[in-house]
């Protein structure tokens, strides 16, 4: 239990390790420590999974991201009549790898303008930067390095594809759409870590035009070696990165982007981690002005009676109107068996309004939304129970409709076992017809895969777990 909790405090709290234990390589193929996830639809390739890897328990010189089909990926997941277990992802579902500075956190999608392919952001929280990776149309992924060498030799792309957000933590992300400002569309980055300024604690976040980001790649220099000192020159200037607050927090708990929020406008919704003084949290808007300036519209003060102290990831509904929020409750003091839930915001005006809380779950991780058929569900993975919620919010008075355990029978050397099907699961991504469903497993370096085609939620279940099975000692699974 005491290795399990050190595992979940990293994923959520602490920075990617610094120290490595040099000549072990991760295998090529499988993902180790998944931490953020998404399914892309590409022109080529169909829908491609993208997954961000970490190297928390020192054991690799980097992080990587890699892509998989999704189509093989559910050949392998098999028909559900059974849970199916593969403990290897070599063969032809794999796509391609980009090794990348160790890091834990989302990775955003921005897709691809005037023939260029598609651009992957994700956060290095052991390097406070952001790394931007090309994906093409087959789903492939690749460095835009033009021949150039890359900045290290654990490293696959250049110094040209990092941006320094000079901040401890990065790790939620969101993409605002393309404006005239910003013709590639803006990136904001949030930050777990505060800093601290006389007697406050402020929660940090940066805004980068994701167009001049994609500039520095014509503009690389040759040979330029990469020194962590020239911090000028590993940033934007400053007309095109951005630096905000959000006073008196414990960091940025998540960051998402709604197009038509406060007043049809558009706007990141930000939630902060917790407050250092007080211990509620608090949400923040803002929008950008006429000449692109990010600007504070309109916040929120969570202070709840059940004493929310910490955010884990927003959701925005289609309508633009509601955003969920994944919140941990202060131990000892929630009204109810449960320590977390979901808060459910009126995000269509400002100033922003707190309509219901919802408990369920003990350590809830990034929420995922489906929005079909006239019903609205909400699909929380919970870190610690090992096992995903759904809760339906087509309304705001939000009910538990089904749950999708982490457990299954296994067979090995002729022993039956009960295995992690779910291992501190942190977030879950839907395929584009929303049938199916792939759950990053954070403990044991494997992906799930889970059905979700059957419009009643009760019958959502989990169908096989994909990859090798490798926990935080690199022991695999076994029977006792």
């Amino acid at each position: 239990m005491t290795k399990r909790l050190l595992m979940i405090a990293a994923l959520l709290l602490g920075a990617a390790c610094a120290e490595e234990l040099p000549g072990i390589a991760p295998p090529e193929r499988e993902v180790y420590f998944p931490i953020g996830m998404q399914v892309v639809s590409t022109a080529g390739a169909g829908d491609v999974l993208v997954v961000s890897s970490s190297n928390f328990d020192q054991r690799y010189n980097a992080g990587y991201v890699s892509t998989y089909s999704v189509a093989q990926l559910l050949a392998l997941a098999g028909t559900g009549e059974s849970t199916t277990f593969v403990d290897s992802l070599d063969g032809p579902a794999f796509l391609s790898r980009v090794r990348i500075e160790q890091f834990g956190g989302d990775l955003v999608y921005a897709e691809p303008a005037g023939g260029g392919p598609g651009r992957i952001f994700v956060p290095s929280r052991g390097r406070n930067l952001v790394t931007m990776i090309a994906l093409g149309d087959d789903g492939v992924l690749s460095c835009d390095a033009g021949g150039l060498a890359p900045r290290t030799e654990a490293f696959d792309c250049t110094a040209a594809h990092e941006i320094r957000t000079f901040a401890d933590d990065p790790f939620p992300l969101a993409l605002a759409p393309p404006r005239a400002q910003h013709p590639r569309g803006a990136l904001l980055v949030g930050h777990l870590t505060p800093r601290s300024d006389a007697v406050r604690s402020n929660a940090f976040l940066a805004s980068m035009d994701v167009a001049a980001f994609e500039a520095r790649l014509s503009g690389q220099v040759v040979g330029r070696p990469f020194d962590p000192e020239l911090e000028e020159d590993e940033r934007l200037p400053a007309d095109q990165f951005q630096t905000i607050v959000v006073p008196d927090s414990g960091g940025v708990g998540g960051v998402a982007w709604s197009a038509s929020a406060i007043d049809g406008d558009g706007a990141f919704l930000i939630s902060s981690a917790g407050s250092l003084t007080g211990g509620a949290v608090s949400m923040v808007a803002a929008s950008f002005t006429d000449d692109g300036t990010l600007t504070r519209r309109a916040a929120l003060l969570l202070d709840l009676e059940a004493s929310i102290i910490q955010t884990r990831g927003i959701r925005i509904s289609e309508t633009a109107t509601r955003a969920y929020v994944s919140v941990r409750f202060a131990e000892g003091q929630t009204i109810s068996q449960f320590n977390a839930g979901i808060a459910i915001v009126d995000i269509s005006t400002s100033p922003l309004r707190l309509v219901s809380v919802f408990e369920v779950g003990e350590e809830l991780a990034r929420p995922s939304l489906l929005e079909r058929n006239g019903a609205r569900l909400l699909y929380l993975p919970d870190i610690r129970r090992d096992r995903i919620f759904i809760v339906d919010v087509t309304t705001d008075a939000p009910s538990l409709v089904g749950s999708i355990p982490g457990r299954a029978n296994r067979t090995i050397d002729g022993k039956i076992l009960q295995a992690r099907t779910l291992a501190s699961p942190p977030q879950v991504a839907f395929t584009s017809d929303e049938a199916y469903g792939f759950v990053a497993n954070f403990a044991n370096s494997t992906i799930s895969v889970i059905d979700v085609s059957d419009p009643d939620p009760r019958a959502h279940r989990l169908i096989a777990r994909l990859g090798r099975n490798i926990d935080a000692e690199g022991d695999e699974e076994m029977p006792e």
